[in-house]
């Protein structure tokens, strides 16, 4: 996956990038989330982006030799993403805390993150020896819903650690912002194409619709959901991520008031704006 699913090889001035250090960031946990954002933050800068190969077996071997608690399964893959990363011959690695993400559905409060997402700089740092290593870990937090100027004040600390001054920082979130933006875009256009298709009976009547319910990490990884899509498709249905819904939002925080995960409150959008579409949906599980 070289490049990664987005590149950015240009800086905001049109001038081409000249890489002069390599940042490696493990495809695991909120990687499907956020890649475009920082993968577009460090390419402004300068920086080469590495992200770890796709989940394989050696990956999945390496999180379970490497991981010193029981945590899900999920987290001890993401171990084995970092892990190998730490072979790659880096100048860092890019382990964000992100506790909280954006705007919240519905009438919920806030969107807050696994624990096990708070945690993983520091289960990542102890469990592979990060620090008896050549490669400097970078870990700052992030509450994506505090805003720009959060955003801006933790970037520019991290700027420090990187040698950036703080006009160079604040053109780089800038340009992360627009891709991350352009990214969702995308992914919201896709589905409205997928669900305009279905409304005009595009092989509706035929061809059901799965929608896949669940984190991101499991859900884009084949490894982690033992390749659910491809055996939908295989049966002549269509596999929709949750992510892709183009769905209006139905309000629940009333029956579950206590639901803080983001993917969680997505789990209960309304399944289709019209009878057309949803009587071509199923969900997943």
């Amino acid at each position: 996956m070289e490049g990664g699913p987005y590149s950015y090889r240009e800086k905001s001035d049109g001038s081409p990038l000249k890489p002069q250090k390599r940042v490696g960031i493990p495809q695991g946990l909120l990687f499907n989330d956020y890649y475009p954002f920082f993968q577009a933050f460090f390419e402004e800068l300068g920086f080469e982006v590495v992200p770890s190969r796709r989940t394989d077996k050696r990956i999945i071997s390496l999180g379970i030799e490497k991981t010193v608690s029981e945590p899900c399964f999920p987290v001890k893959v993401a171990h084995g993403h970092a892990a190998s990363l730490l072979e790659e011959g880096l100048d860092f690695l890019f382990l964000p805390r992100i506790s909280t993400t954006e705007k919240p559905l519905g009438n919920y409060k806030t969107c807050i993150t696994c624990p096990y997402i708070h945690a993983a700089p520091d289960m990542f740092r102890h469990a592979l020896g990060i620090d008896k290593t050549k490669v400097r870990l970078l870990s700052p937090t992030f509450h994506f819903n505090l805003g720009y100027k959060h955003l801006l004040s933790v970037l520019r600390e991290l700027g420090r650690e990187l040698n950036r001054n703080p006009g160079e920082i604040k053109r780089a979130l800038n340009k992360a912002l627009l891709v991350l933006e352009d990214f969702k875009e995308r992914i919201m256009k896709k589905g409205e194409e997928i669900f305009g298709s279905l409304a005009e009976g595009k092989g509706a009547g035929e061809e059901r619709a799965f929608v896949i319910i669940g984190k991101p990490y499991a859900v884009y990884d084949p490894l982690l959901n033992m390749d659910i899509g491809k055996k939908i498709r295989d049966e002549g249905h269509l596999a929709i991520p949750v992510d892709f819904l183009p769905l209006e939002e139905k309000d629940l925080s009333d029956s579950f008031e206590n639901l803080y995960a983001a993917q969680g409150q997505k789990s209960y959008l309304r399944r289709g704006t019209s009878p057309e579409i949803r009587t071509s949906i199923w969900l997943w599980p």
